[in-house]
């Protein structure tokens, strides 16, 4: 678009400075004021009213004076009115509505609406001119556009512009293309979002964009120069993953690669689609390679999101098509009979008919009515004429093919349809039906039907005309003498005209009420059973599809919530208990995302298979209201977690055996596909009336307890809920959300805690803490909410906060000449998850120009659980720099020691839990011995943490233990305290 290009932006950029200049022009005066000029020329205009008035007065004559105020109102559109006011306040010539315009302020000055001027006469006030004005705006908009201020700047914005416009083109075409050349195709890189990095012939980046160097923490420039195999890929552990590298197989093949996949060694685990193509001189020769990275790591991880919708959209697809085939049927069929509705029949009428007048096919059409409904309604009762109309119902659907339709046309007409059938095979139908009513009696009744014929022929050019020739001929039967079958022509043939001493003698029977035959009862019956019986197995397919999965047969979430209402009203009543177990298998994900669908679902169906034959019918199973037991207690609720219900609970200690042996069931792998799968799965556990009294509160409290048996990963893989449990996690949800801002609103603070050398009491260096002032919580402990930052994912921004500002602070301590030693610094392990963690460590310490000898990095020993080969290399990278690293909390872990000989450690930290012990407990003093030998054998040093008295710094300094820490020396302190610390020399306890 032209309104995109640099010229139009520049120009317009420089004619709203223009404009700027303008406004800025009028501020300080430079322009002329339009409100001042207006002001000053009704003073004029005032002043010399004045002065004729003062003449008049001065010869008596008031009547000029009124006249000449009538004169300036009416000709002047700015003046609303004048008048003159004597020296004793009373007005004595007016023109206008003086009292409601004229508004003088409080001082008695003049305002720019009102005006007031001294009259005087023999050289004394004789009185007061008093004039008022229109508002100055409108004084403004009588005077134009064009001679306002706004007019001047559009005009120089819109001509600025234009010339702007043409004088910079016309630059621009004198200027050399070339010059702008690369800053144009950085610009170019820079704008899209997939990463573009241009190697050379040796690996090296030459030119990338900014979307890739963001990946790495960098700017585009010190990108250049770096080998694209260092940058920290997945697949780049050995020299024959390197040389698989795209750009690498492309510039020592020559062959472009396509669509390859990559991952980068991040907390995230991004993953790449990563496409090469070579770049070649204008001879031929390479000279590199362009390689673009398009980040498919939100695409993956929605995918198994996307096929869990779109499972849900197939069931929920499902429940609607069986909805929408019982609406059709409550939409289309008469309640009382089940026949088509007269709606429904007119709806597939039009289709037979418009196909019948197509193809010349037969279709015909009959009206049948009951003879004297209205009479059988009166003797027999409404009852009776139900029954009546649902007998004929029957046999007309018997008498019928099922490619005929046959409706309840209102009351008790109905209405068939017959295609492929002319007029006389239609009346012959007819008759059938006729003398199959009138052989039977229903309900004690004797009854006759009239039926009327009509066929399609080219005098039938509609739908409703063929319903009503038979609706006519139907009413030739009636008005012929009943129980005849008459059809639509030219002279109305009667097919059938029973006799009429007979039909005297049926309507003689009908008014004594003879009793049909035992047969005609049981048969009918039997039809009516058979009926039902139909009705009730589609009712009962209908509900069992909306209570369970299709694919696997398990009960799913609502009929799971439906038992739980059930067992909570029944253990209420019963003062039992029961217990809610949530299960999540995360195996069945996983699987899916590796093997399909499919798979997966395999796997779903026979861990529910297996869950249900662990369980003991008689003791595990949910019982209904009635008292009947169900198949299963199984439920699906999710496409990898299960719900169950245990009732009739004794004791809470026999859900953890049933638990323990549905853990145990899972040991033995499934084979699935060829394979053998072994499924891990973790368990939520509530308990009714404990842990909630409805189903929200059950449920939500085992879902709780199942997330956070995931989180702790114990040996034992279930958790309990329970009121405390709940709260907490409500605790954390609530500091979760005011811990979003608190680096913004600048809400951290970093405090610090000497450490000090055992042998002197001198400081050696310090430890940073964290603490959180909420404006809402107030002070919180660092026990609450760290560990709320690193399951949201937090940690990471607020550990660099940690980082920066404590290595800003030591910055600026040494500036002041404080031997300040070293600063400590603890760090998550989901920090070492990022990969560009000591390259950003490295980039702070260059920053403040800081030796990492100067910087201590602590990691607690229950961090060490999480190690894996990534992060290890991220502690190597840590240590190759210079900088040290310790183990926070040593002895109450729990893999310590099998690490002691990998990690490149320089100091062990005892825990405070033991130095608390020292000279009470004899086996937390050989401990701690064992620890000092053991720490000093592997040439480390050792600080203990929470030294409070005398005693335990004798007992650890005797020991060979260089540093101590603890309340005993010092409190942690603001860093505004620090100095006066360092300046005393000894730290004082405190």
């Amino acid at each position: 678009m032209i309104f995109l290009t640099p010229v139009v932006r520049l120009s317009l950029v420089i004619a709203l400075l223009t404009i700027n200049i303008l406004f800025a022009a009028n501020l300080l005066g430079f322009l002329p004021d339009e409100d001042r000029l207006i002001v000053e020329q009704r003073k004029d205009i005032v002043e010399a009213l004045a002065l004729q008035c003062c003449a008049a007065v001065e010869q008596g004559e008031m009547k000029v004076i009124r006249d000449t105020l009538r004169a300036v109102v009416e000709r002047n559109r700015a003046i609303l009115s004048a008048a003159v006011r004597a020296g004793d306040g009373q007005i004595v010539a007016l023109a206008g509505d003086h009292l409601a315009h004229f508004k003088p302020r409080p001082d008695g000055k003049s305002t720019p609406t009102s005006l007031h001027v001294p009259i005087f006469r023999d050289g004394k006030k004789w009185g007061t001119m008093e004039i008022s004005f229109a508002p100055l705006w409108k004084e403004r908009l009588k005077r134009g556009f064009r001679d306002s201020f706004a007019g001047l700047a559009l005009f120089m914005g819109v001509g600025g512009f234009l010339c702007y416009f043409l004088v910079i083109k016309r630059t621009l075409r004198e200027l050399d293309p070339s010059r702008v050349i690369p800053g144009r195709v950085q610009t170019a890189f820079d704008i899209l979002q997939e990463g573009v990095v241009l190697f050379d012939v040796d690996e090296q980046i030459v030119m990338t964009n900014s979307s890739f160097a963001e990946l790495f923490g960098k700017t585009p420039e010190s990108m250049i120069g770096l080998k694209g195999s260092e940058l920290g890929w997945v697949e780049c552990q050995s020299p024959d993953e390197v040389g698989q590298l795209p750009w690498l197989r492309l510039l020592n093949e020559g062959e472009e690669q396509a669509e390859a996949s990559l991952s980068l060694l991040d907390r995230n685990g991004s993953k790449f689609m990563v496409h090469a193509v070579g770049v070649s001189d204008p001879g031929g020769k390479k000279r590199g390679c362009l390689v673009t990275f398009d980040n498919i790591t939100e695409v993956e991880e929605k995918n198994f999101q996307l096929n869990e919708l779109v499972e849900k959209l197939r069931q929920a697809n499902q429940e609607i098509m069986g909805k929408t085939r019982e609406l059709e049927v409550l939409a289309s069929c008469d309640p009382m009979t089940l026949c088509l509705n007269r709606r429904a029949f007119g709806q597939k009428l039009d289709g037979f008919f418009t196909s019948g007048k197509a193809n010349g096919e037969k279709l015909s059409c009959l009206m049948l009515d009951i003879d004297f409904f209205k009479s059988v309604n009166d003797n027999y009762g409404h009852a009776a004429g139900d029954q009546v109309i649902k007998a004929v119902a029957d046999v007309l659907k018997v008498s019928t093919r099922d490619t005929d339709l046959v409706a309840r046309y209102g009351g008790e007409e109905f209405c068939v349809l017959l295609p492929g059938l002319d007029l006389k095979e239609a009346a012959m139908v007819g008759e059938r039906i006729r003398k199959t009513i009138e052989s039977k009696t229903i309900a004690g009744i004797n009854v006759t039907i009239s039926v009327g014929a009509s066929t399609l022929n080219d005098s039938v050019n509609k739908p409703d005309e063929l319903v009503n020739q038979a609706d006519k001929a139907l009413y030739a039967a009636k008005e012929g003498g009943r129980n005849r079958v008459t059809t639509w022509g030219e002279d109305l043939e009667v097919i059938t005209d029973t006799d009429k001493a007979a039909k005297a003698e049926r309507q003689g029977s009908e008014k004594q009420g003879e009793s049909e035959s035992d047969t005609d009862v049981a048969s009918l019956q039997g039809r009516i059973q058979e009926l039902e019986g139909l009705l009730a197995k589609r009712t009962l397919e209908l509900q069992h599809f909306e209570m369970y999965d299709f694919k696997t047969g398990l009960p799913n979430r609502s009929l799971f919530e439906d038992r739980l209402r059930r067992e909570i009203a029944r253990s209420r009543r019963s003062n039992r208990l029961f217990a809610v177990l949530f299960i999540n298998m995360e195996t069945i994900k996983r699987l899916q995302e590796t093997h399909g669908m499919k798979v997966a679902e395999e796997l779903m169906h026979a861990c529910g298979q297996r869950l249900n034959d662990t369980l003991r019918r008689d003791i595990d199973t949910v019982a209904a209201m009635d008292g009947t037991r169900e198949e299963s207690t199984i439920s699906l609720l999710n496409p990898a977690e299960f719900g169950i219900i245990l009732t009739d609970i004794k004791q809470v200690d026999h859900v953890t055996w049933v638990v323990k042996r549905l853990l145990g069931s899972f040991e033995t792998p499934f084979e699935i596909s060829d394979s053998e799968i072994y499924v891990s799965l973790y368990l939520g556990i509530s308990i009714f009336p404990h842990d909630g009294t409805d189903v929200d509160h059950l449920y939500s409290s085992a879902i709780n307890a199942c997330t956070h048996a995931r989180k702790f990963k114990g040996s034992e893989r279930y958790l309990f809920a329970s009121k405390s449990l709940n709260d907490k996690v409500a605790s954390q949800l609530e500091l979760e959300n005011l811990l979003h801002d608190v680096i913004d609103n600048n809400e951290l603070q970093l405090y610090y805690q000497p450490i000090v050398k055992a042998q002197t009491g001198h400081v050696a260096k310090f430890e940073a803490l964290l603490r959180w002032n909420s404006p809402v919580l107030g002070m919180v402990s660092p026990d609450k909410f760290i560990p709320v930052m690193e399951q949201s994912g937090q940690i990471g921004a607020v550990g660099d906060w940690v980082m920066y500002n404590a290595c800003r602070q030591l910055r600026g301590w040494l500036d002041k000449g404080l031997e300040v030693g070293s600063v400590a610094v603890n760090i998550s392990v989901l920090q070492l998850d990022q990969t560009n963690l000591a390259q950003r460590i490295g980039e702070i310490l260059e920053e403040f120009a800081i030796k990492p000898q100067m910087l201590e990095v602590e990691l607690t020993e229950n961090s060490f659980l999480d190690i894996n080969d990534r992060t290890f290399s991220v502690m190597k990278q840590i240590w190759d720099m210079g900088v040290r690293l310790s183990m926070d909390d040593f002895g109450t872990g729990y893999s310590s020691l099998s690490y002691l000989n990998k990690i490149p450690l320089s100091t062990l930290k005892i825990d405070r839990s033991f130095v608390a012990d020292i000279n009470k407990d004899e086996s937390a003093d050989k401990l701690i011995t064992s620890i000092i030998s053991l720490a000093h054998g592997l040439g480390l040093e050792v600080v203990a943490e929470g030294v409070e008295e005398t005693e335990q710094r004798e007992f650890l300094t005797g020991l060979g233990c260089e540093f101590l820490q603890g309340y005993y020396f010092s409190r942690p302190v603001p860093e505004s305290e620090v100095p006066d610390i360092l300046s005393s020399g000894l730290v004082i306890n405190a």
